[in-house]
């Protein structure tokens, strides 16, 4: 019996009746953009879980932070007192 409400509920949904409504092309775009942010965010999410785990089984810290290398920032290692990094 629940094979059938099933069935019936996937037929009700692939085959819709007359809807009076209209997706313009801003909000298929935005649908567009969240699918495409969700799924970078997963795959990026499953990599620093791996990594993570990989880094715990070999016995190796993590040198950097994954939002330092995205964002390209580079450590200073020699600076001066008042930390601005200019020599001189």
């Amino acid at each position: 019996m629940k094979q059938q409400h099933r069935l019936l509920f996937l037929a009700l949904l692939a085959f819709p009746g007359i809807a009076h409504a209209y997706i313009d092309p801003g909000t298929g775009s935005l649908l567009l953009q969240g699918l495409i942010a969700a799924l970078a965010s997963v795959l990026i999410f499953w990599r620093n879980l791996r990594m993570s785990i990989i880094g715990f089984f070999r016995g190796k810290k993590r040198e950097e932070t994954p939002a330092a290398s995205l964002s390209g920032e580079i450590p200073e290692e020699n600076s001066d007192q008042n930390g601005s990094g200019h020599q001189g």
